[in-house]
């Protein structure tokens, strides 16, 4: 009842109080089920939910997010923040649905799924070439900028992670996972803890001992996640060798190449590699 009441007062405020607001649409619960054909679809499914393709009766495809828990906080966190931001490397949410205690996001679809997907499965990341992998790294760094500096807000996601990172059919990146992302406003930049952050290996020590939190957080988990879509290793491999650890072997024994997948190397694209390493 009270995410129900929360939600109503801000649409029914929205015209008064968010005039730089997007508009997103209160889609009922009949429509979603509809739509996912009794939610028999799944595409995905991680800590913050199940995720199921969908198609409404307009020909539209959609995607729906079942978070796995019932947090109203992640829910309202979510929907306050994207409903406020467009930008063309950011998930557009086009609406959600609330139902007694179950709680659905609807978001545009990405026929290419998470770059995880691609960059962890040897047959997939084929399609990888550099150049496609220089446009997905420059469109994150595109988004994050507006989440630091454009959009107004000054909104830092700490989540950035390869899963959090969608593609569409020509394979431009959006990024998305927005729920725990939080605002830098009056002063306020501490987490309560780490429990909700799903990015072991990629938050940064400072993050982790202090939960305190800044843009510099994004660029630290931006930087993580540039070296495994060059190197396309996991963050943490059977060796006990962290990718980090694996990154700084190489640069300091001036081995830097070895860092380079061979889908890069046999494109000879090393110096082009290496100008995005420094």
């Amino acid at each position: 009842m009270a995410v129900t009441s929360f939600l109503d007062t801000l649409f029914r405020r929205r015209k008064k109080k968010y005039t730089d607001s997007i508009s997103i649409f209160e889609y009922d619960f009949d429509t979603i089920r509809g739509a996912t054909n009794e939610f028999s679809d799944l595409i995905g499914r991680s800590r913050c939910g199940s995720l199921y393709k969908d198609k409404l009766q307009s020909g539209q495809e959609i995607a729906v997010k079942i978070p796995c828990t019932r947090n109203d906080r992640e829910f309202l966190n979510e929907i306050n923040l994207l409903r406020k931001l467009r930008h063309k490397n950011l998930i557009h949410l086009l609406g959600f649905c609330s139902k007694k205690d179950q709680h659905f996001l609807v978001y545009e679809f990405m026929p290419n799924s998470s770059l995880d997907h691609f960059i962890f499965d040897p047959f997939r990341a084929s399609q990888l070439s550099w150049d496609v992998r220089r446009n997905i790294v420059v469109g994150v760094a595109r988004g994050l900028h507006y989440l630091h500096e454009e959009s107004g807000l000054q909104i830092v996601h700490l989540d950035i992670k390869p899963s959090n990172i969608l593609l569409d059919e020509d394979f431009q990146p959006k990024i998305t996972g927005f729920e725990v992302a939080r605002l830098i406003q009056d002063g306020q930049n501490e987490a309560k803890s780490t429990r909700l952050f799903d990015a072991a290996g990629y938050i940064d020590l400072h993050f982790h001992q202090t939960l305190r939190f800044s843009t510099i957080t994004d660029v630290y988990t931006f930087g993580v996640t540039i070296l495994t879509i060059i190197a396309r290793r996991s963050i943490h491999s059977s060796n006990e060798e962290t990718l980090i650890q694996y990154a700084l072997r190489c640069w300091t024994r001036g081995e830097a190449i070895n860092m380079i997948d061979e889908v890069m190397i046999k494109e000879e694209r090393e110096d082009s590699v290496s100008e995005i390493l420094r």
